[in-house]
């Protein structure tokens, strides 16, 4: 096929000709190692009820390793890309489906084929950026070799759809957090800048402290006024730069 790049070992995952741009663009959505969420679990949980297995899963390729983003069934949170069933259905435009993956000889020494659970039936809807980059798959697998009816695999396509249209909403909100961030960010610093360039012409004593009287911030004028620098008061409450009779009562107007 023109549009893959055939390994040595015929059991090993070739690798799509667009594997830069495609891990590029996996990137881009910052899904990989997220904990598990219900939008992408209620995917899967629906994949394996329309289909009727046990295990169902979504699964995104990484560049050495399959991730699972959520899994109904056998608990694998994640595995090497060599061993992964998904890094080659990635390489179908469509549906990939194996009915028999222990009579395949890509899959049948795989060592949960071969070995437990002895998988044997596989099927995934590849995971379609707008761009034509495969990220990975929502994929069913059962115990049994079986065939899918038309309506389950529409369905499966469907639901690779879905968790597309999740990824795109939920890096849309984490570009949304990030802007507003900034924004907020910038107007921080914007009224940091005012406060500086306020007390820095004024005359009066002015200076910061957190609620246990530890002095935070200060301007020259606290260190005229109390002959102290930094290495002095820092760490230390302003009440300490205050005469001993009046630390009591200027203590108890602060709190």
């Amino acid at each position: 096929m023109s549009d893959i790049i055939s390994p040595q070992n015929p059991r090993t995952p070739p690798r799509p000709a667009d594997e830069a741009g495609r891990l590029t663009a996996l990137r881009r959505y910052a899904i990989l190692d997220t904990p598990s969420e219900p939008a992408f679990d209620d995917i899967a949980r629906l994949a394996a009820h329309i289909c009727r297995v046990p295990i169902a899963r979504i699964t995104f390729i990484d560049e050495r390793r399959q991730w699972m983003k959520s899994e109904i069934g056998v608990r694998l949170y994640e595995s090497p890309r060599e061993e992964s069933i998904c890094a080659h259905a990635i390489l179908q435009t469509g549906l990939a489906i194996f009915p028999d993956l222990a009579r395949d000889p890509r899959f049948s020494a795989h060592p949960r084929v071969a070995g437990k659970p002895h998988l044997r039936f596989y099927a995934a809807a590849p995971l379609r950026t707008g761009d034509d980059h495969a990220l990975g798959t929502v994929c069913i697998l059962d115990y049994r070799p079986r065939k899918l009816s038309r309506e389950q695999k529409e369905a499966l396509e469907a639901l690779a759809r879905q968790v597309m249209t999740q990824l795109e909403l939920r890096r849309t909100l984490i570009t949304q957090k990030k802007i507003e961030r900034e924004s907020a960010e910038q107007a921080i610093f914007a009224s940091e800048a005012r406060y500086r360039s306020l007390v820095s012409v004024t005359s009066s004593i002015v200076w910061r402290a957190a609620a246990n009287g530890e002095i935070v911030d200060d301007v020259p004028s606290w260190q005229e006024f109390t002959g102290q620098t930094p290495p002095q008061y820092k760490g230390s409450g302003w009440i300490e730069a205050l005469h001993p009779d009046d630390r009591k009562r200027a203590a108890d107007i602060w709190q």
